[in-house]
């Protein structure tokens, strides 16, 4: 809980896709649902104690419920959440481009979602995203924040940037600076890449300076943030 207006509710853990420098899968597992019914009854709880802002949580919290295999999804519960007058406002974190389908944007654009999408897309090198196992290219991102900004015109979004992944180019890292001020991201967290036991990535030469990590990561922390 963060202050006595605002809580934060799980209502997934883990993740299935396994990005070449995370260790979520491994840590936390493949993702798992808690039941539909139990997030909304504790969410209407909350509103009765007085807490009036809900965040949501989960690695990959838009995949909601396809463990489930019900139609107790992402959207719906968004939906369901939005009926409970008495919250003024609901968050989630972290989403992902490849679960967000157009129904979740139809609940998203609902006048008591937050209208701040947070959404990482890594890099902006088609040929990194597919070293780091992101299931998506430059294309595919762009066409669906043209989509979310056609749905919802007021939203902000922000996203999350590795510089420094093994094999990055001075060219490949150019790609994503032209991302970032193609979409104008809000926010960002820019990390440099270091290894991780257990991941694929951590296989890879680690070939990109630490001097040179620093500067490629204040340049688009500066750019963005």
């Amino acid at each position: 809980r963060e202050s006595k207006s605002h809580a934060f509710v799980p209502i997934m853990e883990g993740c299935n896709q396994f990005c070449a420098y995370c260790v979520v899968p491994t840590a936390r597992g493949r993702e798992v649902s808690r039941s539909f019914e139990e997030i909304v009854c504790e969410v209407k709880e909350l509103s009765k104690r007085g807490y009036q802002k809900i965040t949501l949580l989960g690695q990959n919290v838009n995949a909601y419920g396809k463990d489930l295999k019900l139609k107790d999804n992402f959207a719906r519960l968004l939906k369901e959440i939005h009926q409970i007058q008495e919250i003024e406002k609901i968050s989630f974190l972290t989403s992902n481009p490849w679960d967000l389908n157009d129904e979740i944007i139809e609940a998203i654009s609902l006048p008591r979602i937050d209208r701040y999408l947070h959404l990482p897309v890594q890099s902006g090198d088609d040929e990194i995203l597919k070293r780091m196992n992101r299931p998506y290219k430059i294309k595919d991102y762009l066409q669906l924040v043209e989509k979310i900004r056609k749905k919802i015109p007021d939203v902000r979004i922000g996203t999350d940037i590795i510089v420094g992944f093994p094999g990055e180019t001075e060219k490949q890292f150019k790609n994503t600076i032209a991302l970032c001020q193609r979409i104008g991201f809000v926010k960002a967290y820019v990390a440099m890449y270091s290894p991780r036991l257990g991941t694929a990535a951590f296989k890879l030469k680690d070939d990109v300076s630490h001097q040179e990590k620093r500067r490629r990561w204040k340049i688009l922390d500066d750019l963005i943030n």
